[in-house]
């Protein structure tokens, strides 16, 4: 069997040039992209530092209690007060996700936590921020394996999970 040399070479400078319009358009929308959200934005991101707080917590007797002693503060030390309250009373607790427990019976038993992502977006809520539930898919099973809340405002984000909270501040980009 004969090969066709000059087939060949022109197969491969036909698929070589498919891949230099292929890695041109994929970097041209990343440039365009990187552009459009560095110079749309103007807004940069800044990890806020904790503690910000120097009080002592005491145990909250429901969630009045803590949405009283959280009040009228900016979204992180509001989101550290919410953390540090609930540390006082937090017990894990694996429990069955179809049932939704008060705040005595989470206080009194724990939860896991989709019990305190609730209440952290229940609390939120109730301070006025934005709160919602994210869930994560660990093992790609489809499942939801843990879940998360996120406090948000024209400030910036804080994630709040269970015991532990970190916050990031959106500040505008000085040119």
């Amino acid at each position: 069997m004969r090969l066709n040399y000059s087939m060949l070479i022109r197969q491969r400078r036909k698929k070589e040039r498919r891949r230099r319009l292929g890695n041109f358009i994929f970097y041209f929308f990343i440039i365009v992209g990187m552009f459009a959200i560095g110079y749309g934005t103007r807004l940069i991101q800044e990890r806020v530092p904790f503690p910000l707080l120097s009080e002592s917590y005491t145990v909250s007797s429901g969630e009045q209690d803590i949405i009283e002693r959280c009040s009228g503060r900016d979204l992180f030390k509001t989101s550290e007060c919410l953390v540090m309250s609930v540390k006082t009373f937090y017990k894990y607790a694996v429990t069955d996700d179809n049932t939704d427990l008060t705040f005595s019976e989470l206080k009194a038993r724990g939860g896991d936590c989709r019990d305190w992502s609730m209440l952290y977006e229940k609390l939120g809520n109730a301070l006025g921020f934005e709160s919602t539930l994210h869930y994560v898919d660990k093992e790609g099973d489809g499942t939801r394996d843990h879940v998360f809340t996120i406090l948000s405002n024209e400030e910036g984000y804080c994630v709040l999970d269970q015991r532990e909270f970190w916050c990031i501040r959106l500040v505008e980009e000085d040119n």
